[in-house]
Parts: C-alpha cells; structure tokens; sequence
C-alpha cells in the first residue's frame, strides 16, 4: 500500500508539472515579454545656437513673500516677487493655472488656495524678448500646531 501511495504522488506531481510548464511555454509563445520604454535624455542645446525661446533658472525671478520648502497655516497663499517688467506670469498648481503680468517696475501678486499637505508650485515668468525663468516651490499647508 505505501508503494501505491508513493507511485500515485510522484505520478501526480509529474503529470501536475508537465500540464503546467506546457501551458507557461504555450502562453510566453503567444505573447512575448513585455519590454521597458527606452528612455533618453534630451540634448543640451549648446551656448551660442538660436532658440525662440530660451530657459533659465532662478535668475530673472525673485519671490519676496515665500521660500521653498516653507509651511503655512493659512489656505490662501499670496505669491509677490519682482521679475523683468511687463513679463508674463503662469503659476501652476495641480491642475489650477495662476495667469497674471507684471508691472512696469516688474513686480507682481497673486493668490493661490492650496490643499492640505504638500504643494508644488511651478511659477514662470516670460519676458517680452521671450526670456523664460522659472522657479518651483514645495509648499506644505498645515494647521497643525508645532
């Protein structure tokens, strides 16, 4: 009796692989491993080569009223900071998109509500010449008390 038992398991198990590894090889033959996106970084466009419009960071674009990486306690944020005048100010939020201008002097204001916890906001400022500066802000709203 227990050579029975023990022929019946080994049958089994032979019978329960070969069932399985025959259907993962059908299966990997009829859809083929998926692969990853090759990714690549974009090229640098070199000092001297024209561009419409030409990027730059933090140098253009002051914020006077908030610093990165601050926590606040009050929902509505103004933003207030000086850039080159009569530029155009785009400030995103999410999905909310903050349109304002400059005066002549280059200063500007705006309001933003923000959500409870962290928010990353995008602020960028073109300039007539189409000179675009940006800087971006994590922000942590929070009315706990510390």
């Amino acid at each position: 009796m227990f050579k029975e038992l023990f022929l019946a398991i080994i049958l089994g198990a032979l019978l329960g692989f070969g069932i399985t590894g025959g259907y993962l090889a059908l299966d990997k033959k009829n859809n083929p491993p998926k692969t990853e996106p090759i990714i690549t970084s974009p090229t640098p466009i070199e000092e001297g080569t024209s561009s419409d419009i030409t990027e730059k960071k933090d140098e253009g674009l002051t914020l006077d009223s908030i610093e990165d990486l601050d926590i606040v306690s009050k929902e509505n944020l103004e933003i207030t900071g000086v850039t080159t005048p009569n530029s155009t100010i785009i400030a995103t939020l999410g999905e909310d998109i903050i349109d304002s201008k400059s005066d002549k002097d280059g200063k500007f204001k705006f309001e933003l509500d923000l959500e409870s916890g962290l928010n990353i906001i995008k602020i960028t400022a073109i300039d007539p010449n189409n000179n675009q500066f940006e800087k971006t802000l994590n922000i942590t709203y929070s009315t706990a008390t510390i």
